[in-house]
């Protein structure tokens, strides 16, 4: 075979038809409009260099020193002056002191010169005439005419979120309801300073820029056919496709507007109508974001982490402490690559401060915290029947049954010490009426205070104090209690019920790992200290589950000491709290993981998940629906939770990615279809014979694309890490540049150890499919799609799901000639 089999993939309908952007002149209206904001761009960067020389000159020593001079000789010159002078003088003083007090502060929260705003509205209020720039921080300067709002300050942004050219609004702003008209409503691309892009109903205008020495450039409308608009600002979603040579293909779409920090696009001006109400809901109880791949749940959660910060600010009485504090704010996330990514996002949203953490890692802190001393090592691997057993969610039940045992037991311990006894029915009423406290305050309460001030007996105090502290003492036992509760057969078998009940054999394998965990280590007794342990011993095998947790336990433990305080506590007593916590790609994590998160937010209970059933890539979690999770949650939940409507527009994806990500969903596939904003390159296949010609193309087509795109960022995914591991050696020897293997804990043929984390740099990286859930590459190519690997399986329509989803703008796939993943779509494979 003297090449790869290749056919490319087009979904019918016009929605994922493929569209090429062509460019064509100007009309003398899209002129104006061009410069017109062109104008505006120039009036805005002359107003911020301004102020950015004031800013800096305020902060020179020397300014600050004549500042306090002048005040000092002014408030002297008072003194002295006469009557008639000094209201004058007074006037001039309190200017002085304005610029001393406000003038340095200001230059903390500057607009931001590469990128001044992203938005732009002309509003029309009963025939009075004004200009709105939205951007990420503000600036007013009527004079220079420049009015630029921050985003989140909140009533003008509501209008350009909400509302399009043309429309008529109606909006409270304050106290007061401000009636108008939307003249002019545009989405600006700035890159370094200079505006490169104009979005409005009149067309998507751009900078183009010619000549050998680039001193040429003029503007060209782009044209793509009927599309939804993007609403974007700097990032992907601006960089529009070039256009090919008829019959050309390869893997990149040119280097224009590529950015050399893959972390962070102007991700603010993606925001919908939807996701901006779904963004500022009400700061309590639960809410849900939910939507397909790239669809903006992650932005719309991290957003509405700086909404509430931000609006708790504005809205709270100076002497009322904050509600929303950033730094006792909380994002986890289901995976450890994700932590850089979001720590990243965070900061350009001028948010501070938010602890951002994968869940094993903050579950591990917690447990700790409530163990304090006790706390064991946490083993990695365990059977899977365990895991789904232990993520059961009738484990919650498990835990309050075994409470109620306990209560019960404190029941009947202090009835038998002292009924029959002085003081004993004033006691037991006393008792019985307190059962609303939780179990380990309640019998603290008692033991500390009750016995006493009841004014008790002596022998009736003290038989009563010793029963009570017997139960106390084993209900305050964190580490005992889940003991029992693992090793208890009538307990775990509430998880035989329901549809993901397990089975008997599941039961068996827990029973046999939890005895092992916590049976005693074996008693060296009187054997001679010189042949303890052998010189070669390598220790306890860090596998070896005696003695030791393993992560589904941790969840159980925070369970566990919820319970019995009725609210999460460290071995002191003193609250494991957070003003809000966001969970990520919650949908891979169970009921009983999410629950102690939950109860960190208090009372309020202002909790985000943002997730995607369809993309998991964990199947034993108990759940299939949102609604079941909430169901499964629902005893803990103050309310029910608010269920945002599903976003449904994809900003990451092209039209064609989006399609045959769907088309591998099969009957998995949500019944709506996500729209796709944008068209690009079709998804193509490359069938080959074997697995060198697989790679030398791969090679040939990356040293290429890096060599057109050094600033590009491409995933190679393969299935399993071993997989990956051949693929990345291969390439490395092929010589392609900026060539990443990302794989905790395995080694390259050179020796060189995996990246344990995703730089978000340009270049290649070699991983697995189910490490890259929630980022996103320029290009993507998956690669091995064959019936061994995708198997018609749920899990691997999954993981394909997940694969094609990371590329923004093209998608490759490599397969077998001889035997195609089942999971491709037949068009795509017949067209060869």
């Amino acid at each position: 075979m003297a090449g790869p089999l290749r056919c490319a993939w087009l979904s019918s309908g016009a929605r994922f038809r493929m569209t090429l952007l062509m460019t064509e002149r100007l009309s003398p209206e899209q002129q104006r409009i061009v410069d017109d904001e062109v104008g505006m761009a120039e009036r805005v960067a002359r107003r911020v260099a301004q102020s950015l020389a004031q800013q800096a000159a305020l902060k020179q020593p020397q300014s600050r020193g004549r500042l306090e001079a002048e005040l000092m000789a002014l408030r002297d010159e008072i003194a002295e002056a006469r009557t008639e002078d000094a209201a004058a003088l007074l006037a001039h003083m309190m200017r002085t002191a304005g610029v001393a007090a406000v003038d340095l502060p200001k230059a903390q929260g500057s607009v931001e010169p590469q990128t001044p705003y992203f938005g732009r509205l002309r509003l029309d209020e009963g025939g009075r005439k004004r200009d709105v720039l939205i951007g990420k921080r503000g600036m007013i300067d009527r004079e220079a005419g420049v009015v630029i709002v921050d985003w989140r300050n909140a009533p003008v942004s509501r209008i350009y979120y909400r509302y399009d050219e043309g429309d008529d609004y109606e909006e409270e702003l304050g106290e007061q309801v401000r009636e108008g008209t939307v003249l002019v409503r545009r989405t600006l691309t700035f890159s370094r300073g200079r505006l490169l892009r104009v979005r409005c109903p009149a067309g998507t205008f751009s900078r183009r820029v010619g000549g050998i020495d680039g001193a040429v450039e003029d503007w060209v409308a782009l044209t793509a056919g009927d599309r939804p608009e993007l609403r974007g600002g700097v990032g992907i979603a601006a960089r529009a496709p070039q256009a090919l040579r008829q019959g050309e293909r390869r893997l990149g779409l040119g280097d224009e507007g590529s950015r050399h920090d893959k972390h962070l696009p102007e991700i603010t001006a993606l925001i919908d109508g939807t996701q901006f109400d779904a963004m500022t809901q009400a700061t309590s109880g639960l809410v849900i974001l939910q939507g397909g791949a790239g669809s903006g749940k992650t932005t719309i959660a991290l957003h509405r982490v700086a909404w509430l910060a931000y609006d708790d600010r504005g809205a709270r009485a100076p002497e009322r402490p904050a509600a929303f504090r950033p730094e006792h704010m909380l994002v986890v996330v289901a995976q450890r690559q994700l932590v850089r990514y979001i720590e990243r996002l965070l900061p350009s949203l001028d948010v501070h401060g938010v602890k951002v953490m994968a869940w094993l890692d903050w579950s591990k802190a917690a447990v700790a915290r409530v163990l304090g001393r006790s706390m064991r090592r946490v083993v990695d691997d365990v059977p899977a029947d365990v895991a789904r057993t232990k993520k059961h969610p009738a484990l919650l039940l498990a835990v309050r049954t075994q409470l109620d045992r306990r209560a019960v037991e404190a029941d009947d311990a202090l009835a038998q010490a002292v009924v029959g006894r002085p003081g004993a029915d004033v006691l037991l009423s006393r008792w019985a009426a307190s059962t609303t406290t939780p179990l380990v305050p309640r019998l603290r309460a008692f033991l500390q205070g009750a016995l006493v001030d009841l004014g008790l007996p002596p022998d009736t105090r003290e038989r009563a104090r010793r029963a009570l502290q017997r139960v106390h003492d084993k209900a305050a036992d964190v580490v005992a209690e889940w003991e029992e509760l693992v090793t208890d057969l009538g307990l775990l078998r509430l998880t035989t019920a329901g549809p993901h009940g397990v089975d008997d054999g599941a039961l068996a394998t827990t029973l046999a790992h939890a005895r092992r965990q916590v049976e005693e280590p074996p008693d060296l007794g009187d054997v001679d200290d010189l042949h303890k342990t052998p010189v070669d011993d390598p220790g306890p095998d860090p596998d070896d589950p005696t003695q030791a947790f393993d992560a589904h336990d941790l969840p159980l433990l925070l369970a566990l000491q919820l319970a019995r305080h009725g609210a999460l506590v460290d071995a002191h007593g003193n609250p494991i709290a957070h003003d809000h916590v966001v969970v990520d790609e919650a949908q891979d994590l169970s009921a009983v993981e999410l629950l102690p998160l939950v109860a960190t937010a208090g009372e309020r209970q202002s909790v985000t998940l943002a997730g995607d059933i369809v993309q998991k890539v964990v199947f034993d979690n108990g759940y299939d629906t949102w609604a079941e999770l909430e169901e499964q949650l629902l005893p803990a939940l103050a309310k029910r939770a608010v269920a945002v409507e599903p976003f449904s527009l994809s900003y990451r994806s092209t039209a064609e990615v989006v399609a045959f990500a769907r088309a591998v969903l099969g009957p998995l596939a949500p019944a709506v279809a996500p729209q796709a904003v944008r068209s690009g390159a079709p998804v193509e296949l490359f069938a080959f014979i074997d697995t060198g010609e697989e790679v030398a193309f791969l090679a040939d087509n990356l040293r290429a694309l890096m060599g057109r795109e050094p600033q590009a960022s491409c995933a190679v995914l393969l299935r399993y890490p071993e997989r990956a591991k051949f693929f990345y050696d291969r390439l490395a020897e092929a010589e392609v540049p900026r060539l990443r293997l990302v794989l905790p804990g395995v080694h390259s043929a050179d020796g060189d150890s995996a990246d344990d984390e995703f730089s978000f740099a340009p270049g290649v990286d070699v991983t697995t499919v189910g490490k890259v859930k929630g980022l996103e590459y320029d290009y993507v190519v998956l690669v091995e799609v064959t019936e061994a690997m995708y198997p018609d399986q749920v899990a691997a329509r999954h993981l394909l799901h997940i694969g094609a989803t990371r590329a923004a703008h093209q998608l490759w796939v490599t397969t077998s000639l001889e035997q195609p993943s089942p999971l491709l779509p037949r068009a795509l494979i017949q067209e060869g």
